[in-house]
């Protein structure tokens, strides 16, 4: 995993708190209603409709570990061994 330094974890966070983020992620869950709304009326029997499934699923879960990894490397994690009594 990539280690992130403090400036960098800093300038992630504003991203992430940037309005634009939230836009992203709204562009993310689109793509994935408009994808299983195609889906539910797919010929299955189809070897081309089989075909743009397997493709997107492959598209779904890069934007999806891209979003978590943004946020992963966000997150405030608890240290105990960093706490002053």
């Amino acid at each position: 995993m990539l280690k992130l330094s403090k400036d960098q974890k800093e300038a992630l966070k504003s991203l992430v708190n940037h309005p634009w983020f939230t836009v992203v992620e709204q562009l993310e869950e689109e793509a994935r209603i408009e994808l299983w709304q195609w889906v539910l009326s797919a010929d299955l029997t189809n070897k081309d409709h089989l075909k743009v499934i397997k493709e997107n699923q492959t598209y779904v879960k890069a934007r999806k570990d891209f979003l978590q990894n943004i946020k992963k490397h966000t997150a405030e994690i608890y240290n105990p061994i960093n706490t002053i009594l």
